[in-house]
């Protein structure tokens, strides 16, 4: 190892619509398994017009701390 540590990023990406939104995610997880890219995790929030909101992640994170 040469001691060079890898940085994390986080990216946001806004949609109009969670159908659009899962399209989305799929196409990244499609480009994560052609060694396109390296995702760990993934998160869809979707807020809705009466203030509802939902998540979807791909880990949960009360299990991972």
């Amino acid at each position: 190892m040469s001691g060079k540590t890898q940085q994390s990023r986080l990216v946001a990406l806004v949609f109009d619509d969670p159908y659009t939104a899962e399209e989305a995610r799929a196409d990244l997880r499609r480009m994560g398994g052609e060694g396109l890219l390296d995702i760990d995790e993934t998160a869809l929030i979707a807020t809705y017009t009466d203030g509802r909101m939902r998540v979807s992640q791909d880990v949960s994170i009360a299990a991972s701390v």
